[in-house]
């Protein structure tokens, strides 16, 4: 005799939630938390993040990307951010932590792979909570990449083989956002929304 499944019932916000300025607070670093603990924690050795184990060092880099991620959200507040403007925003991210924070960074380089996955994940968590419109571009991470990169000619590709924390240039994070956008176009949906998607499916399996 086979079992159902337990229906989970859908999470409802009250109104007051978003309007309460210690709720949001809680919200606020409960999400940068989780960005920037999602977007450091890499398991790829041969790229990790800090090629300096310097504790004081660390916690002004992580402190400085706050300080950015938060800069960069008043953009995304004000209304819909375009492609063009979106991959800048990543760009630059890349650049000034990388200027400032070099002498901790392995090779010097706050990487394109972790930028784009720093900003995409911290939209993804404003778009979720209600605070801005749907975010242009989606995370690439281990999740994306394995269902992007599952077709044969996929294992002829160079850059495919690459983890989300090798990617080095705004043309190889390109090329991912493209094959994404790819399989959402198939299924008619907005890369934010697609990406949503086969997260919930990986976690739920996980």
């Amino acid at each position: 005799m086979s079992r159902k499944k337990k229906r989970i019932a859908p999470i409802t916000v009250p109104n007051k939630l978003v309007e309460d300025p210690l709720l949001n607070l809680f919200l606020e670093r409960e999400t940068l938390m989780l960005t920037i603990n999602g977007a450091l924690n890499t398991r790829n050795r041969n790229y990790p993040i800090y090629c300096n184990t310097d504790k004081k060092k660390r916690d002004e880099f992580r402190e400085s990307l706050r300080g950015q991620l938060n800069l960069k959200l008043e953009e995304y507040r004000a209304g819909e951010v375009q492609d063009d403007r979106h991959i800048a925003n990543i760009k630059n991210l890349s650049y000034t932590l990388s200027r400032h924070h070099h002498e901790i960074l392995f090779k010097g380089k706050f990487r394109i792979g972790t930028a784009q996955k720093a900003l995409n994940l911290y939209l993804k968590y404003g778009w979720a909570r209600g605070i801005i419109p749907e975010p242009p571009h989606c995370p690439i991470d281990s999740i994306v990449l394995k269902e992007i990169n599952k077709y044969p000619s996929d294992a002829r590709c160079e850059i495919c083989r690459k983890t989300w924390t090798e990617i080095d240039t705004i043309e190889e994070y390109l090329h991912f956002i493209d094959k994404a956008r790819i399989e959402a176009n198939k299924k008619g949906q907005t890369l934010a929304r697609w990406e949503l998607g086969i997260w919930q499916t990986a976690t739920f399996k996980s």
